[in-house]
């Protein structure tokens, strides 16, 4: 794997890797060739303390507080917990937010087409922001929301 990321580190300028809340040997040869590392954090409790475990693994690591950002996505539109609570509990500033998206909630609830529905993302916003970070070019709505084609089964079996 870690020879597989340094090959693509070669072809692309940006690897995102989601390495999930585990912490083995694996995830811990990524951390360490990691420029920067963003932990997504929910607003609960649990979530707090697992982005702590993993602030301090890379603490362990050898790598500098400063290569790790953490990103805060609101599952819930209903959060006791406030966005200087999660600040507080962690020890550091929130860089992103992820905004409760209610129309794409019940969007998916409902099994209705995003396309269809003309669906335009509250959460583009900040990905837009977090994008230009990183030092590539914003998506655009059009981009974004592009009309559906038919796909490579539907083409491979009406030829």
């Amino acid at each position: 794997l870690i020879a597989l990321i340094n090959l693509l580190k070669d072809l692309y300028s940006t690897i995102l890797i989601d390495i999930g809340s585990c912490l083995n040997p694996i995830t811990s040869e990524i951390l360490k060739i990691s420029n920067k590392i963003y932990i997504v954090n929910r607003v609960d409790l649990l979530s707090m303390r697992q982005t702590n475990r993993i602030l301090e693994f890379c603490d362990e690591l050898g790598i500098p507080q400063s290569n790790t950002e953490l990103v805060l996505n609101h599952m819930s539109i209903k959060n006791v917990i406030t966005v200087s609570d999660v600040e507080k509990a962690i020890k550091k500033k929130i860089a992103y937010e992820i905004p409760y998206e209610a129309q794409l909630n019940n969007l998916l609830i409902n099994n209705r087409n995003l396309v269809n529905e003309k669906f335009k993302p509250v959460f583009n916003l900040p990905f837009g922001k977090w994008k230009k970070d990183l030092g590539l070019e914003p998506i655009s709505d059009s981009k974004l929301i592009s009309k559906t084609k038919k796909s490579i089964w539907n083409r491979l079996r009406k030829s």
